[in-house]
């Protein structure tokens, strides 16, 4: 529900606001992310500079669980309309991580001080106009894979013997709502 409200504000002040009509002049967007193991961590700040209608390039630095986060990824996007479009971002991250199992009887514990991901994602978003400004809203689902998956730690030897590949990889969902700023001559 809360995704839905999201996608549709911009649509309150529907009198005010239009799809954008210029899709193809360069816009620069910062955004506020949240999610469930995004690569800007379940908090960031995230800015996206839309370089032509189907290309986009951005970067963030957020919190997760386990710390600070940083993350930049390219996004290919398709248009559906003047306001919304699909995409598909490849990007990378890095930051403090841990993996912990999921039992209640001494869990094992994975610890990386910095891992370094490769990210794989699929969203949608959409932007609506005022003619000088821009209210964005995505959402957005994927995959990171740990790319120095041999560089962590582990709290005893279960985990060095039972959990050599858990955690190595991770699903991922999130949404962002941010202001993009107008085309300037």
């Amino acid at each position: 529900m809360l995704v839905v409200t999201l996608l549709a504000a911009p649509a309150a002040h529907a009198d005010e606001l239009q799809p954008t009509s210029n899709r193809n002049e360069p816009w620069v967007s910062v955004s506020a992310t949240f999610g469930i193991a995004t690569p800007l961590g379940e908090a960031g700040l995230e800015l996206d500079a839309h370089l032509t209608d189907w290309l986009s390039v951005s970067a963030g630095v957020g919190l997760g669980a386990s710390g600070p986060q940083l993350a930049a990824m390219p996004r290919l996007s398709m248009p559906i309309n003047k306001a919304a479009r699909v995409y598909f971002g490849v990007g990378a991250s890095e930051g403090r991580y841990t993996w912990n199992e999921l039992t209640f009887d001494e869990p094992a514990k994975k610890s990386w001080d910095r891992a370094y991901w490769l990210n794989g994602e699929l969203g949608f978003e959409r932007r609506m106009a005022d003619g000088t400004s821009a209210w964005t809203t995505r959402v957005f689902a994927g995959v990171g894979k740990v790319l120095n998956d041999q560089d962590f730690t582990c709290n005893d030897e279960h985990c060095m013997v039972d959990h050599q590949g858990d955690g190595a990889s991770q699903k991922y969902v999130g949404m962002s709502i941010g202001y993009a700023f107008a085309n300037r001559p």
